[in-house]
């Protein structure tokens, strides 16, 4: 009698055909999850760099050219970072979809397929609009052709992780250009805060060395006879110049407070961002332990990924407060 064909036997004991290459495979929706919660971080922390930028640009306070190009890109940049990461999910759930036995093969065969397609296309664009990674894009574009049809989960993230790994590339040139803005645009916003009390600081100074060297004065008439004498005439001398002093802390204060609450908030912001970026690089370092362990029948590791994904959200929860 003719023995079944391997296509028969996977279809029995797993439900999907050719998709599998055997009949124990990683449960992948931990992976999906972590993927989609990314994507929501990502999506959160653009909207307050967009809204950040839109300050920046309303004080105009970034002066250096090369950062103000920066600036240019970030909006584009981030609309087609988030079209991609729209399309990574999809390529996650369907990759999950695939490794759940109980699920249609043939409609889920088509998903995993399409899903490499769009995210092959994507590629292309993300690098465009971050710009400065001509040399990644063509590379991309090249692992693009390559990926327009996939019948397994072997040849699916085989064929998805060099592009995958070409984006966190991408995305280290994009998150660079992030925090260089951000970091340039708050010391900007408080500089420019500063400017109008920039002759007052220069008093204050001035008042604040006078007083030093009365101090060091009187301190040196310590051991002399008439002290007493001496330090009734430093306090009376030195009244005016207390006075001048707290007048000119009562702006002083809430100024420091200020500069001070645009200094967290930014430093937070390009915390945020350096986090967006280390996350990807773990999802893509992810991928890229799935596409192994895949070939060698093992779960891959995404602890390290939910935990840094769950600090971003708490970033995100932080800045929403300010």
């Amino acid at each position: 009698m003719k023995k079944p064909s391997i296509y028969i036997l996977n279809m029995t004991c797993c439900g999907l055909g050719l998709l599998l290459a055997g009949c124990s495979t990683p449960d992948l929706k931990p992976f999906a999850d972590s993927t989609a919660s990314l994507h929501l971080a990502m999506t959160q922390n653009g909207d307050i760099i967009h809204s950040e930028l839109s300050v920046l640009k309303k004080a105009q306070v970034i002066d250096d050219k090369s950062i103000q190009a920066r600036a240019d890109t970030i909006p584009a940049a981030l609309d087609a970072r988030v079209a991609f990461m729209e399309a990574v999910v999809k390529y996650s759930d369907s990759l999950a979809a695939v490794a759940d036995a109980g699920k249609n093969g043939a409609a889920n065969a088509k998903s995993l397929s399409d899903s490499v397609s769009q995210l092959a296309g994507m590629i292309g664009p993300y690098g465009a609009a971050v710009g400065g990674v001509g040399q990644i894009i063509a590379q991309g574009y090249g692992e693009a052709s390559q990926a327009w049809a996939v019948h397994s989960l072997k040849e699916a993230t085989a064929k998805a992780n060099p592009i995958i790994q070409d984006a966190a590339k991408i995305m280290m040139v994009d998150m660079t250009n992030v925090v260089s803005v951000l970091d340039r645009g708050g010391r900007g916003l408080i500089a420019k805060n500063d400017d109008p009390y920039l002759d007052d600081y220069g008093v204050r100074s001035k008042l604040l060395k006078y007083r030093k060297n009365k101090i060091a004065d009187i301190n040196n008439t310590i051991t002399e006879t008439n002290y007493e004498q001496l330090l009734a005439k430093y306090n009376k001398d030195n009244a005016e110049t207390e006075t001048i002093i707290k007048t000119l802390n009562d702006w002083l204060d809430p100024l420091d407070a200020k500069d001070a609450e645009i200094h967290q908030r930014f430093d937070q912001e390009e915390d945020m961002a350096r986090n967006t970026l280390k996350a990807f690089q773990q999802w893509a370092a992810v991928h890229a332990d799935l596409t192994k362990a895949l070939k060698e029948d093992r779960q891959p590791n995404i602890r390290e990924l939910a935990s840094t994904v769950l600090e971003i959200k708490s970033e995100i929860e932080n800045l929403k407060k300010h």
